[in-house]
């Protein structure tokens, strides 16, 4: 066996195009294919010295139908964006609206909602964080960012601005 390294750059040039089409089929977008291609290979770089290499593409296959499955099973559980409509009309009335009148927004939603709310409102919609990282941020459960959420969502509701 030669090194590592050099088989690791032989399998690679020869199985990632198998591979990303693999991916890309399974999960329908060329980004998310590409991180799970590489996902892939970073799993057989970390076992690779333990693996049986007699059918490689099997192998590969089997490795890219895994990972793309748990990407599939983790967007479920975690998705980005519960609401793209709130997020399509927050996103076309930052584009009309100056951002002093969404710090207004912000600022009248601070005196009717908790801080937390107005902090998950902030994480979410204009820093684009994922509900899991709001939560890891906040210190709380997904499902309590969710409740805040809400929150701002009924309260954007009440005002005409966003109708």
């Amino acid at each position: 066996m030669t090194d590592v390294n050099g088989n690791l750059d032989i399998l690679y040039n020869k199985y990632s195009p198998m591979v990303y089409r693999r991916c890309r089929h399974l999960l329908g977008d060329e980004d998310l294919a590409m991180d799970a291609m590489q996902e892939t290979f970073i799993q057989i770089m970390r076992t690779y010295t333990v693996m049986d290499f007699k059918a490689p593409s099997s192998l590969f296959y089997k490795i890219a139908t895994n990972t793309c499955l748990n990407i599939i099973r983790h967007k479920k559980r975690h998705p980005e964006h519960q609401d793209p409509e709130l997020m399509a009309a927050l996103i076309s009335f930052s584009e009309t609206h100056s951002k002093t009148f969404l710090r207004q927004i912000f600022s009248k939603f601070s005196n009717e909602g908790t801080d937390a709310a107005v902090m998950a409102a902030f994480f979410y919609y204009i820093d684009e964080m994922t509900l899991d990282e709001i939560g890891e941020v906040l210190s709380i459960s997904v499902s309590s960012v969710r409740r805040l959420l809400k929150q701002f969502k009924n309260f954007l509701e009440s005002i005409e601005a966003v109708k």
